[in-house]
């Protein structure tokens, strides 16, 4: 290194240099009388090359006062090089300056400890992403966990380094490494596994862009060679491109596995619109679904009851006119008291469903009073169930096995979504909002003909014991089938209302009902269809 002394005499500050420049050369010259050794008179002192000719011989510019780091390829033969920058010295006279040609440890500790978390961590995600499809090593976390934990501990190590960079005054390093440890920090917080791709880019955005704008901004050299490189940000696109290249291909691989029955699903339909009957009720059943008015409703979510003492003071001494003293007698009395009971019927928009407990407790009353209405729209509308005997397995009209105790107990009710399938759809699909979990119970009714299946659509929508909530019409015209493999149903979500479920607590929760074709049922249930959807639902991870 070097030393530089400031003069001892009182007013030589002005002599002082604000910057420096260090060129060296391995070769002899001569000096003569100096005129060969005289600064530069012309532009700026951060322009030029690395290379001048003084003194007749070759010098190469080897540094200024301030380290940064960069990759060998991109112009340097060792990681650290020195940037351009002012420097100041101290205004005591006679005091000494030392200048190093290595970098302090504090600087290789916050350049490479952020950058190295920060890269690693995001191959280890996708090498676990890999090996957890493994059993043996299902143990491993999530890749998304992996990777919130890599931005939160890169968000952790850069601001360490601002932090010792602040205490010794040095903005330069202090300022970038501020930006990327909040940039990394709050990137952390919307990492899950349906925004990571999001995630990554704005977060390599916001690095790469955050390192042109010091390279214009603070080092002045917009057009030049700066050292430093935005590493994080780099490795978070390739990343991203990853996932995204990923997730391509587990899309191809579940239509791949829906390949066939998909032709099937396609072939059937295109039978069904030949068919001027079949094409007139499937315009039908569209008028009587725009009847209903909730094809535009997206989303549907578990809610709690409202509770009295949040309604508006208004609507509360509207409701207590109205409440009954046999309802009233049922409500602890300290409730009372404190008006802290619920309110039958009503939902909280702002209590949504958290437990996955409650939930299951809900479903397991909701699916017997869901099963008694569904056989009541069977027998009004010729609706078919799943019989089951010791030859066959068949799609069998309920009036034909109602009055038969025996055949009867061979009907196969559809169960409740079971607890290993309810988590895989918090986890892939849901961000783990329980609300969302609006199919634990379910049942399906199969029709011969669409004039059965639209009858039953609107014997459901004028039930006064039920209310619709959500209509998916999969059986239009315009529905492109290619989001569900060819497979095409009505979906209808609904709530029980009546006094029997607001008795028991069960009249805000969600169930789904389907009705399906005939044709489309058998191929949903033959043991290949349902194998093939179960390998394209694990491919795609939903």
């Amino acid at each position: 290194g070097w030393y530089l002394h400031t003069g001892s005499e009182q007013g030589s500050e002005g002599d002082d240099p604000s910057y420096h420049i260090v060129w060296a050369t391995n070769q002899a010259f001569k000096m003569g009388n100096l005129s060969c050794a005289l600064p530069r008179t012309e532009g700026r002192w951060w322009e030029g090359g690395d290379k001048e000719i003084w003194c007749g011989v070759e010098w190469i510019r080897i540094g200024t006062p301030a380290w940064t780091w960069a990759p060998p390829s991109f112009g340097t033969k060792d990681n650290f090089v020195w940037l351009q920058l002012p420097f100041e010295l101290s205004e005591q006279r006679a005091s000494l300056q030392k200048f190093l040609l290595t970098p302090s440890p504090l600087f290789v500790v916050a350049h490479i400890i952020p950058q190295f978390v920060g890269t690693t961590g995001c191959f280890m995600a996708l090498l676990i992403s890999r090996l957890k499809s493994r059993k043996r090593f299902s143990f491993l976390p999530d890749p998304p966990t992996v990777i919130a934990y890599v931005f939160c501990l890169s968000g952790i190590s850069f601001l360490a380094a601002s932090v010792a960079y602040f205490a010794v005054n040095d903005l330069y390093e202090a300022l970038p490494n501020l930006f990327r440890g909040l940039m990394c920090a709050i990137t952390s917080l919307f990492v899950n596994s349906n925004k990571i791709v999001h995630a990554l880019c704005v977060g390599a955005f916001l690095d790469i862009g955050g390192y042109l704008g010091s390279k214009i901004f603070i080092y002045r050299m917009p057009h030049s060679y700066t050292p430093g490189f935005p590493f994080i940000g780099l490795v978070w696109i390739f990343f991203a491109c990853a996932v995204a290249a990923l997730r391509f291909r587990a899309l191809m691989v579940s239509k791949w596995f829906l390949r066939q029955d998909q032709k099937e699903y396609d072939q059937m339909w295109e039978t069904l619109c030949v068919n001027e009957d079949n094409k007139a009720g499937l315009e039908h059943l569209e008028k009587v679904v725009r009847m209903i008015g909730l094809e535009d409703i997206n989303v549907c979510k578990q809610h709690n009851r409202m509770l009295v003492h949040r309604l508006p003071k208004p609507v509360r001494e509207k409701w207590f006119a109205q409440t009954t003293e046999q309802h009233m007698a049922m409500v602890n009395p300290i409730l009372q008291e404190i008006q802290a009971w619920f309110i039958p019927g009503r939902p909280d928009p702002k209590s949504q469903v958290w437990s996955i407990t409650q939930l299951y407790l809900q479903a397991a009353v909701a699916n017997l009073l869901l099963r008694s209405r569904l056989k009541e729209w069977s027998s009004r509308s010729n609706g078919m169930l799943l019989h089951l005997d010791e030859e066959e397995e068949a799609f069998v009209m309920w009036n034909d096995l109602k009055d038969d105790p025996e055949k009867r107990d061979n009907v196969h009710w559809t169960m409740m979504k079971g607890h290993d399938r309810a988590f895989e759809k918090l986890v892939r699909s849901y961000g783990n909002k329980t609300s969302s979990l609006v199919d634990i119970v379910r049942c399906c009714l199969v029709f011969k003909s669409m004039e059965h299946l639209t009858n039953c659509l609107g014997i459901i929508a004028t039930d006064e014991h039920v209310r619709v909530e959500r209509l998916k019409n999969r059986l239009s015209l315009s529905y492109d089938s290619d989001e569900t493999g060819g497979y095409r149903d009505v979906c209808i979500n609904l709530k029980i209302v009546s006094k029997e479920a607001q008795f028991l607590g069960v009249e805000l929760h969600q169930c789904e009902v389907q009705l399906i074709l005939e044709d489309f049922a058998n191929i949903k249930n033959s043991g290949r269809g349902h194998r093939s959807y179960v390998l394209a639902r694990n491919a795609k991870c939903n």
